[in-house]
């Protein structure tokens, strides 16, 4: 279980703390995921901010609140830290035939956003994308009020 928000929220904190060396390698995903880890993705809330969205761009792009870059050699990629909140969770809590993925026979949670994220550069671009619907088991329980919204 790793918070890669807390890089973005606390980093800053972790280089003056600890020094480089070691402030700049907490949550050393990179490593974690070239060593065969299944790593998932948390916030801590309400430690920090509770939206997965948040803790991607953090993952991808491992920037402070101040705009400084963390060990830029443990980024992981886009895919990667959407695998945090998805397909790894489910291995872990051994569901990998039922959730972390859409597909046929899969139970059906998902987010729509209203962006495509894996075009968007930059980590606020990410943090900030619009969740536009949630649906759980198949079922929507949250979108946004202009989502689906009919001109009349």
């Amino acid at each position: 279980m790793a918070q890669p928000g807390f890089l973005y929220e606390f980093g800053d904190g972790y280089v003056e703390s600890y020094g480089w060396d070691r402030g700049a390698y907490m949550f050393p995903l990179r490593s974690w995921l070239n060593a065969g880890l299944a790593v998932a993705g948390s916030s801590d809330s309400p430690v920090t901010d509770f939206r997965p969205l948040s803790g991607i761009a953090a993952a991808v792009t491992r920037e402070t609140v101040k705009g400084q870059v963390l060990a830029d050699d443990e980024r992981i990629s886009i895919h990667e830290a959407i695998g945090l909140y998805t397909v790894n969770p489910a291995r872990l809590v051994f569901a990998e035939h039922e959730l972390g993925r859409l597909a046929a026979g899969y139970r059906a949670n998902l987010i729509v956003l209203g962006e495509d994220i894996l075009k968007l550069e930059g980590a606020s671009r990410i943090r900030d994308c619009p969740v536009l619907m949630t649906v759980i088991d198949d079922k929507p329980v949250w979108q946004h009020p202009s989502y689906f919204a009919v001109e009349q």
